[in-house]
C-alpha cells in the first residue's frame, strides 16, 4: 500500500474531548477523504489519536460509525417502551416511545449513514447495516404490540409493526436531509407515525 491508504497522519488542531468523539470526527474526516471501503480502523486510531482497545470500547464494528445515535436510539427503546402508561392504548404507547427516544438525538448528531453516504461510498455497506438495525427496532414493536394485542390480531401485529419502523426511517432521511433549519427529530417522527397509529388503531383496542 502506499499513500493514504498505507500511513494516515494525525489530526492537527484542537482534539475532541472524548475518546468516542475524537473516533467519530477522525471516521467522519477519513470517510469523506478516502472512502468509507479505503478507510481501515487502524486509520481511523491514528488520526484519533487514540488505540485499537479504545476503539472497539466503544464500536464493534467500522460500520458502527456510520450510525451515530440511533444505536442508542433503538437500545433504548425496549426501556422506554416498558416505562409507558399501561392505560394507554397500544399503538399510542409505541408512539409516545417512539417521541421519547427521538428526543434524545439532537440536531448536531446527524447520522453519516443518511447524510454523507454518497460522497463516502458507502452504499452497500449502509442497505446491509441499515437493515440490521431496523430489523432490530420491529422485532422491539412487535414483541410489544404482541404482549398487548387481542387473540387473532398477529397479521395486523407484524405489519403495524413494520408499518411504523418505515415511518420512523422516512422521518429520520427527510429530517437529516433537511439541513440547518431541519427543526425537531421528534416532531417529525411523530408526523409520520400518527397515521399509521389511526389507521391500525381498530386492531389494538
Amino acid at each position: 500500500m502506499s499513500g493514504t491508504e498505507s500511513r494516515v497522519p494525525g489530526r492537527p488542531g484542537r482534539r475532541p474531548s472524548s475518546s468516542r468523539a475524537a473516533i467519530e470526527e477522525a471516521a467522519g474526516e477519513l470517510f469523506l477523504e478516502q472512502s468509507y471501503a479505503r478507510t481501515t480502523i487502524e486509520h481511523i486510531t491514528t488520526r484519533a489519536g487514540v488505540s485499537r482497545a479504545s476503539f472497539f470500547n466503544y464500536f464493534a464494528a467500522k460500520s458502527d460509525l456510520l450510525w451515530g445515535d440511533v444505536d442508542a436510539l433503538v437500545d433504548s427503546m425496549e426501556q422506554v417502551l416498558e416505562s409507558q402508561p399501561l392505560g394507554l392504548p397500544p399503538l399510542e404507547a409505541v408512539r409516545g416511545a417512539l417521541a421519547v427516544s427521538a428526543s434524545q438525538v439532537g440536531a448536531d448528531r446527524i447520522p453519516l449513514a443518511v447524510s454523507q453516504w454518497e460522497l463516502m461510498g458507502a452504499r452497500d455497506e449502509l442497505l446491509t447495516s441499515g437493515l440490521n438495525r431496523f430489523a432490530r427496532l420491529a422485532t422491539l414493536v412487535h414483541t410489544y404490540l404482541t404482549s398487548r394485542a387481542v387473540s387473532g390480531a398477529e397479521l395486523a401485529t407484524q405489519a403495524a409493526s413494520f408499518a411504523l419502523v418505515g415511518a420512523v426511517a422516512a422521518a429520520a432521511a427527510q429530517w437529516a436531509g433537511a439541513g440547518p433549519a431541519r427543526g425537531d427529530l421528534a416532531a417529525m417522527i411523530d408526523a409520520a407515525v400518527a397515521p399509521v397509529c389511526t389507521g391500525f388503531g381498530p386492531s389494538f383496542p
